[in-house]
């Protein structure tokens, strides 16, 4: 992997709980329709109308025909965030993540084992794919890698593991930054960014 994901270290996390799929797009409209807009209180932008499936019509939320089960694009961190507060939850800490990721296996690159084919995940394809769409991994979690990457609560920073080495219980990333991380890769990505170890971020208005 890249620097970034070193020093391979051992960590320490508290019992945690992870919805089995990705959010999708009549989830969130419901959302949405409860926040009355597509800002969140502190004026940031929750969703990119124009970069997902979600559309205003006479003032009605519409999802594309075909889409409503579909993993919803276009959202950013503070959205994600948002969404998570709503409806009594909280975006998982990177390590959270990448734990949940591996379903049980250790020290294999990917959910599925030392490989990842397309019968197992959506990834260098042209779109999305209904959520639950490929096998589930060993803790019974669906789409962790591919389809879409999805946001985590810590701030990014390159070098951050060296620090969680040191302290490694319950680490909860760096206290500021400018990125935040997402993780998993999407359905435009290549296979290699779909190992459980794979750190992207990226503006959290993005």
């Amino acid at each position: 992997g890249s620097r970034d994901e070193q020093p391979e270290h051992k960590v320490k996390i508290k019992s945690f709980a992870l919805d089995i799929h990705p959010v999708a797009n009549e989830q969130f409209v419901r959302f949405l329709q409860s926040m009355g807009g597509e800002k969140d209180t502190n004026n940031n932008d929750i969703i990119r109308l124009r970069n997902s499936r979600i559309k205003r019509s006479g003032g009605r939320l519409i999802i594309e025909s075909g889409y409503t089960k579909h993993p919803v694009v276009g959202v950013t961190w503070y959205g994600a965030h948002a969404y998570a507060q709503w409806i009594g939850k909280r975006l998982p800490t990177e390590v959270e993540w990448e734990a949940s990721a591996m379903g049980g296996l250790d020290g294999l690159a990917f959910p599925t084992g030392l490989d990842i084919d397309h019968t197992q995940a959506n990834f260098f394809s042209s779109d999305t794919t209904a959520v639950m769409s490929y096998p589930p991994n060993g803790y019974g979690l669906y789409d962790m890698v591919g389809n879409v990457y999805e946001w985590c609560q810590d701030w990014y920073a390159y070098n951050y593991y060296d620090t969680s080495a040191q302290e490694p219980e319950n680490p909860r990333g760096p206290e500021q930054g400018v990125y935040r991380v997402l993780r998993g890769g999407c359905w435009k990505s290549l296979k290699e960014d779909l190992r459980c170890a794979h750190r992207h971020r990226n503006n959290p208005g993005e």
